[in-house]
């Protein structure tokens, strides 16, 4: 989290985007393998699978239309824009982040961040789609948290 990415690449929208956008998104880091879900469902407080290292705030997000759509966005989202001769027929096996013609990819517009001096427990959590999650604090679900950002 240094603020060279400013594009997050993801193979579904935000949800909720008038809650979601301009609004702080806590980054947290696991400490599972890439890739793999880490996380429950509902996450504990304190919970040491993952800490609250920083939050940074999208501005909008676009559907990549293209491979060289994609291909031209390299230096704002840095992932690999693997050959469609190594893409195993769409699915990408050597880089599951990069393009892939089966999928929508979007890119989520980084506006902002910041990355925390020191790391935070994680607050309680429930997943609301995929790797995003909302903060629960007395039964009301508030802040929105994004697991590998």
């Amino acid at each position: 989290m240094n603020g060279e990415k400013t594009v997050e690449v993801r193979t579904y929208q935000p949800p909720h985007p008038s809650s979601f956008f301009n609004s702080p998104v806590l980054l947290i880091a696991t400490t599972g393998p890439d890739g793999q879900a880490s996380l429950g469902d509902v996450v504990h407080a304190g919970d040491s699978t993952g800490k609250v290292v920083g939050e940074v705030y999208f501005d909008k997000c676009v559907r990549y239309q293209s491979r060289r759509e994609f291909a031209q966005d390299k230096a704002k989202h840095l992932v690999a824009v693997v050959d469609p001769s190594d893409n195993n027929n769409g699915k990408n096996k050597g880089n599951p982040y990069g393009w892939r013609s089966d999928v929508e990819i979007y890119g989520w517009l980084v506006k902002g961040y910041e990355r925390y001096d020191v790391a935070k427990k994680v607050p309680e959590m429930k997943r609301e789609l995929r790797s995003v999650y909302r903060v629960v604090e007395g039964g009301a679900v508030t802040e929105i948290v994004d697991r590998g950002c």
